[in-house]
Parts: structure tokens; C-alpha cells; sequence
């Protein structure tokens, strides 16, 4: 999987799938959180080194998308659907055929979590680094990433990460 985001934040993407984690230094997680997450640890730093998008950030993303559940599947009203951890949308399985993953692939954790977090950087790359950003992860109007961002930052407070 080659993916490059020119511009966002800084950093290029490069193949996840070949490459070691950028550092031993991993992601330290609080009691509060589940199974799942915490044995993700190493997959949500590696996101966050590729793509410069904070681990804390993801894991709340996470806990509002799927409540940390790697099977989650849900449907839409418009007939898509949403897959995994980070609730990919099925919009998006066209494009990540591109870069080999299917939509079974997404139902990995840490394939889900590298394309959640790919999906946020270009937001952040197109909108900047904001929470307008975030809520355009979930949603295309205004009024409902408003929303969407307030139950992550309300998750990121849930989970102690507001200090």
C-alpha cells in the first residue's frame, strides 16, 4: 500500500505494510480502555507516525465509530456501509483497490486503523488541522461534522486525553 498526501502536516506516507514502526517508543494506554485497543497499541502508533495524526485522536474516532469493535459493519441510508474499528465507508472501496485492499483487508484492525488514518490526514490536509477536519471523517455537511466532532472531543475527554 503506497499512499502519498503531500503537505499534510509535513510528513509523506509511505508503504506500512513493509516497513518497522518508526519507533519502539509505543502508544501508553490507560486502564480504561478495551481489549481491542489495547492490543492495537502498536498499530495506532504507527498511524500516527505516518501520518502525523495523533494516536489519541484515532482511538477516539474509534471509541465513537464502531465502540472499538473490529467487526462492526454498519448500514447507511443511502445504501453504503461502514467497516470495522474506524467504520470505513464503502464509498471508499473503489480507490483503495488501488493500493490492493479490499474490503475484507478492513476488517483487520490495523489495515482499518492505517486507512482511518490516512482518510483523517487528507482532511486535515484539505481543511486544515481542525475539528471541521475531524467531522468531515463522518460527514459532508457542515451542521453534522459539527456534531460528529463534538462526540469525539467529548470521547477524547472520556478517555483522559484532554491534559
Amino acid at each position: 500500500m503506497s499512499i502519498y498526501i503531500e503537505n499534510c502536516l509535513g510528513i509523506t506516507v509511505t508503504n506500512y505494510s513493509d516497513d518497522k514502526p518508526k519507533s519502539n517508543n509505543y502508544f501508553t494506554l490507560n486502564h480504561q480502555f478495551t481489549k481491542s485497543v489495547k492490543s492495537n497499541g502498536a498499530c495506532w502508533n504507527q498511524a500516527e507516525a505516518r501520518y502525523g495524526v495523533p494516536a489519541s485522536l484515532l482511538i477516539a474516532i474509534a471509541k465513537v465509530e464502531s465502540r472499538f469493535n473490529p467487526r462492526a459493519l454498519g448500514k447507511n441510508d443511502n445504501g453504503s456501509y461502514d467497516i470495522g474499528l474506524m467504520q470505513i465507508n464503502s464509498g471508499w472501496l473503489k480507490k483503495l483497490q488501488q493500493y490492493n485492499i479490499s474490503e475484507n483487508d478492513l476488517y483487520d484492525p490495523c489495515t482499518n486503523i492505517m486507512v482511518g488514518a490516512w482518510i483523517l490526514a487528507d482532511n486535515i490536509n484539505r481543511l486544515g488541522y481542525n475539528w471541521n477536519a475531524v467531522g468531515a471523517y463522518n460527514a459532508k455537511t457542515i451542521s453534522k461534522r459539527e456534531k460528529y466532532a463534538r462526540k469525539v472531543h467529548k470521547a477524547i475527554i472520556e478517555l483522559g486525553y484532554n491534559n
